[in-house]
């Protein structure tokens, strides 16, 4: 990778970590959805719900609402579309006083107009006409060919409490991309704030750059020790590739979300664990991991001396590196991040590339990590 490309990705990281670092909960993934991901993804979603001071109520309609939301993914997204188009998009966000509840997925053309028809209906009635409108479709069997789609869309309009948005950006002369957003206000929100339309608009831009940035497979979210074995569910669906060169991407992919959790910083407030982002992308001849996450700005000259240190000696010198360190029993960091960036650097066989970026916080510097993994 030319190091134009690489400075501009990791730009790119700090980007989207600074564009959502103000949300309480920050949950962000695409790439290919199946039953097994969906389970993945309802598992780590929960786990960050369950950690917030909302009442049972508001969770378990939000927990409604994102089962609904993931289950319109398999109902609505195009089944001829190809695999490296048919990745889908879940968001979740807590802004201050609303849950935003966000999916994408590619149609077929001739299912939007049907499609928009039942969303105009859904959002034109109140709660009183949801419920006869939600009989009349179960009393007179107008369920649609994939079940209950539209009593779903009925259902999240009723929990929500808002009016739902859409939208549909044409891709080409067969196909659509269908993006949807359920939200619904805080326990101690004021209900008079209005839901607008520019919370699907973020969410849409943000879309936008992962795709214009050519990444296969994202995760933006507080990463923690409970939730590793969920994250390496989705992206073990993820990655098909020769046996040898899986393993090699899991030994490095595990080191670095290890790096995160152990040595990570969050801010002030935030404990449910370190926020950072993930992602995936692959190159002609190298996938390429990156990642992205907070560091203590104290710890920033030592951080970039060890990673300047392993990216010049030679593999010869790196084993002798890695077993020093790993009988290093003089301090307490005898085994810590040096033996990761270490360990990372000898599976790839590639110097690893990083950025430190200064942030709003004087506390905090933001680093981000690539490591390339040859595919043959």
């Amino acid at each position: 990778m030319h190091a134009q490309d690489s400075h501009s990705k990791s730009d790119f990281i700090y980007r989207l970590f600074r564009d959502t670092s103000e949300d309480e909960i920050n949950y962000i993934y695409q790439g290919q959805f199946s039953n097994s991901i969906v389970e993945q993804i309802m598992a780590l979603a929960e786990r960050n719900l369950e950690q917030t001071e909302e009442s049972a109520k508001v969770k378990k309609r939000v927990y409604f609402i994102m089962i609904e939301c993931l289950q319109n993914i398999t109902r609505y997204q195009a089944e001829d579309a190809e695999q490296d188009e048919g990745q889908a998009l879940f968001v979740l966000q807590m802004k201050r006083d609303k849950y935003h509840i966000t999916t994408g997925n590619i149609i077929e053309n001739g299912k939007v107009e049907p499609l928009r028809e039942k969303l105009v209906k859904v959002n034109s009635l109140d709660d009183e006409q949801l419920k006869d409108y939600y009989r009349e479709i179960l009393t007179n069997g107008l369920l649609s060919e994939k079940g209950g789609a539209g009593l779903g869309l009925i259902e999240m309009a009723r929990k929500s409490g808002n009016k739902l948005l859409f939208d549909f950006t044409p891709l080409n002369s067969t196909h659509s991309f269908f993006y949807y957003q359920a939200a619904l206000h805080r326990e101690s929100a004021d209900p008079a704030d209005k839901i607008t339309p520019y919370s699907l608009k973020f969410v849409q831009e943000i879309h936008g750059k992962l795709s214009q940035a050519n990444i296969s497979m994202v995760l933006s979210t507080f990463f923690n020790q409970e939730s590793l074995m969920s994250l390496m569910g989705i992206l073990e669906s993820q990655i098909r590739k020769a046996p040898q060169v899986k393993k090699k991407f899991f030994n490095i992919l595990v080191e670095m979300l290890q790096n995160i959790i152990h040595h990570g910083a969050s801010p002030a407030g935030k404990s449910n664990g370190r926020p950072g982002v993930f992602f995936v992308s692959e190159g002609p001849e190298v996938l390429e991991l990156h990642s992205g996450n907070l560091v203590p700005a104290s710890t920033r000259k030592a951080l970039a001396g060890k990673l300047d240190l392993v990216n010049r000696s030679s593999l010869e010198e790196l084993n002798e590196l890695y077993n020093e360190k790993l009988f290093d029993f003089s301090s307490d960091q005898g085994k810590g991040a040096g033996l990761g960036i270490l360990d990372m650097r000898i599976k790839s066989q590639q110097p690893l590339a990083y950025d430190l970026f200064n942030t709003d916080d004087t506390n905090h510097d933001f680093f981000t990590l690539r490591v390339d993994v040859k595919k043959n």
